[in-house]
């Protein structure tokens, strides 16, 4: 079985990715699928074996979805009536084999998704599953995308933007932590195997480091608010009278899609 690409069929892929976003080439949007992934994803297998691979996403994003059934060309999107939550849905053997396994094998980082695809693998008959080592930063954006929110605190003049991950296994919120920041996050316990990781955060210097892709939920519009109160505390400002409105502004939008965004996450429900 055949599951590798040749050289001109990548360059194809790599062109036929500008037209769902710029910034991205294929082998940036698996790194992002697989955060996104293992954020808001899994394998379901019933008693007969049979595989479903499915990502969650709330309706808010909905569009994303489609977006990459359309460039995967794979799966349907499910959308039940009377519910915040929509899936991305891969069921067919040949598309698990083409589409999803050459993106999974040797990217994800949990050892809860990489078994749950090891299982996939083999009953599939597929080679044996690999797991990631690395720290790309594309699949921090995906993690992004699917399970981490950014929020500011405000006490007083004391404005504390921060960006939180979770609910999820403290094991993958171990690795982001040791991965991409250092371990400078605080891992909070909220229940059993379910954890929440926090960073603060006060330069922009440091963030354009780390968060060097757009997110593609509409988690791109918290950042953007986010990012610019972020400067403005890096920079004092946020202490001057004449910015306060701002302040205020751009706190009410980050609140307002964080609300939206709480009421209908699947991992929340």
């Amino acid at each position: 079985m055949n599951i590798k690409k040749g050289t001109s069929e990548t360059i194809r892929e790599n062109l036929k990715f500008k037209n769902f976003n710029s910034s991205y080439n294929f082998s940036n949007f698996s790194y992002w699928f697989v955060g996104f992934f293992e954020a808001n994803g899994c394998f379901s297998i019933n008693i007969f074996n049979e595989i479903q691979f499915e990502i969650f996403l709330n309706n808010q994003d909905k569009d994303l979805l489609y977006k990459i059934k359309t460039y995967i060309q794979s799966g349907i999107v499910f959308s039940p009536p009377n519910s915040n939550i929509s899936t991305l849905i891969i069921k067919r053997p040949s598309e698990l084999i083409s589409k999803i396994y050459p993106i999974l094998n040797g990217k994800i980082l949990s050892e809860y998704k990489y078994k749950q695809f090891q299982r996939v693998c083999d009953l599939q008959g597929l080679p044996p599953a690999v797991r990631g080592n690395h720290k790309d930063p594309a699949w921090l954006i995906g993690f992004i995308d699917g399970n981490a929110c950014f929020f500011v605190t405000q006490i007083n003049n004391l404005i504390t933007p921060q960006l939180s991950f979770g609910p999820n296994f403290p094991e993958i919120l171990h690795i982001i932590n040791n991965n991409f920041f250092n371990n400078v996050g605080l891992l909070n316990f909220i229940g059993p195997n379910n954890f929440v990781l926090h960073f603060v955060c006060y330069s922009t210097s440091w963030l354009s480091k780390v968060l060097i892709f757009p997110l593609l939920t509409k988690n791109n519009i918290t950042f953007n608010s986010w990012y610019k109160i972020v400067d403005m505390v890096e920079k004092n400002e946020h202490l001057l009278e004449e910015k306060k409105e701002r302040l205020l502004k751009l706190s009410k939008t980050i609140k307002k899609i964080n609300k939206n965004k709480i009421e209908s996450d699947p991992l929340e429900n």
